[in-house]
């Protein structure tokens, strides 16, 4: 019987029979880990609480189960914080449908705990996305920008290959690249159309790497943030 233990933070869950859940965690040791919980604890199950797991299996091809102990809840940091309520499940959801599972990813695990004591603002969350992205596979490269001989400062990215493209080189082909946020190296703009950029980014490539019929399901939770965050920078301006 083959036994895995350690710590993780609870991505989601989904029912299992009458009492039971199936739970999907992420591990800094194993990445995330998939087991069945027969009598489910609502309160240990809350999105990116820190637990102690116990996962076993007699079969590498079994589901396994998976015994809990909660360490750390973080349900009161956000509970009377709707931003930070809709990135939780953002972030769970994105860590969920984008990694495959049991295969370690200790870099993302090192920006969550900065990322859950923070404020969720929209800047944090787009560096979360970027970071996760770019372990998964699917990163920018804005650190090998397109050669140009003018010396042109950064404005665009190339959906092709994903690098920084100089306002420059650019010229006539605007519509067809992604705007290179301030916050990542691009030029001086408002803060609701730099978040708007780096959203818009991030969200190229998330669509990129969850293509099919179920895409925009599992974007749901994110695309709420966005929406928040957009909404909320506006108030701001008009204030």
């Amino acid at each position: 019987m083959a036994t895995l233990e350690g710590t993780a933070y609870v991505l989601g869950t989904r029912p299992w029979g009458e009492r039971g859940v199936v739970a999907l965690l992420f591990c800094p040791v194993h990445g995330v880990l998939r087991g069945l919980i027969k009598r489910a604890d609502a309160a240990v199950l809350q999105p990116f609480n820190s637990v102690a797991y116990k996962h076993t299996r007699r079969l590498d091809t079994q589901l396994g189960s998976l015994q809990l102990e909660l360490q750390q809840s973080r349900a009161a940091l956000w509970m009377s914080n709707p931003m930070r309520a809709m990135g939780v499940t953002a972030a769970a959801d994105i860590l969920a449908a984008l990694l495959p599972e049991e295969h370690p990813y200790p870099t993302i695990a090192s920006v969550l705990p900065p990322l859950l004591a923070g404020d969720f603002s929209w800047r944090a969350y787009a560096g979360f996305e970027r970071v996760v992205l770019e372990h998964a596979g699917y990163g920018l490269h804005l650190q090998e920008p397109v050669a140009c001989a003018e010396g042109s400062a950064l404005a665009y990215v190339s959906p092709n290959t994903w690098r920084a493209v100089p306002l420059a080189v650019a010229r006539g082909w605007e519509s067809r690249l992604y705007v290179l946020p301030h916050c990542w190296g691009g030029l001086l703009t408002d803060e609701a159309s730099d978040c708007r950029a780096a959203l818009a980014l991030t969200g190229a490539l998330l669509n990129r790497a969850l293509h099919g019929p179920f895409a925009q399901e599992k974007l749901a939770s994110r695309a709420r943030l966005v929406q928040a965050y957009e909404s909320s920078l506006a108030y701001a301006r008009a204030a």
